[in-house]
């Protein structure tokens, strides 16, 4: 509410408020998921995948979860939270659901880790981006806060994101 106070009178700034007010958001729910506390497993990956998705998931915006059930570390919840965040708005502006495809994240555990597969697919992506803006280095910063990797890939059949994730504390 304060940045988009902040810019009431400013109607040229209302998509860049918008984009930190999304931002702010998608933290408040990693920390509502995570309830806030750091030092144990306390937070359903399962949940945070679905509370990114939700508010985008539609009958035209399909998405599929799957998984078992995984508790995560509450440390490395804000930093994917923010990662699915993004991950979430890319696809409604640029990827599956900007046209009419599907989004379809699933994961296993394995010796500690956490595997997590974002796979986007009808609409074809181009390749990866010629310029990095600041959901690449959300992510990859994202991706050192909690010790793991991101990788991207940008084919014919749509986005493929892989996410390893530790899940020690």
């Amino acid at each position: 509410a304060i940045v988009q106070m902040s810019a009431r009178d400013k109607p040229e700034a209302k998509e860049v408020t918008d984009s930190i007010a999304q931002r702010i958001r998608a933290l408040l729910t990693a920390h509502e998921v995570s309830q806030g506390e750091l030092e144990r497993p306390v937070a359903s990956l399962y949940q945070l995948v679905e509370t990114s998705l939700a508010p985008y998931r539609s009958s035209s915006q399909i998405a599929e979860i799957e998984g078992d059930e995984v508790l995560l570390p509450a440390k490395h919840v804000t930093p994917l939270g923010l990662v699915l965040h993004e991950l979430t708005t890319n696809a409604v502006k640029y990827g599956a659901w900007s046209g009419k495809g599907t989004v379809r994240v699933s994961w296993t555990e394995r010796d500690g880790r956490v595997f997590i597969t974002w796979q986007e697919t009808g609409k074809a992506t181009e390749g990866e981006p010629e310029r990095r803006g600041f959901g690449s280095m959300l992510m990859n910063s994202a991706a050192r806060q909690f010790g793991g990797s991101i990788e991207r890939e940008f084919g014919a059949n749509g986005l493929v994101v892989e996410i390893d994730l530790p899940l020690d504390v």
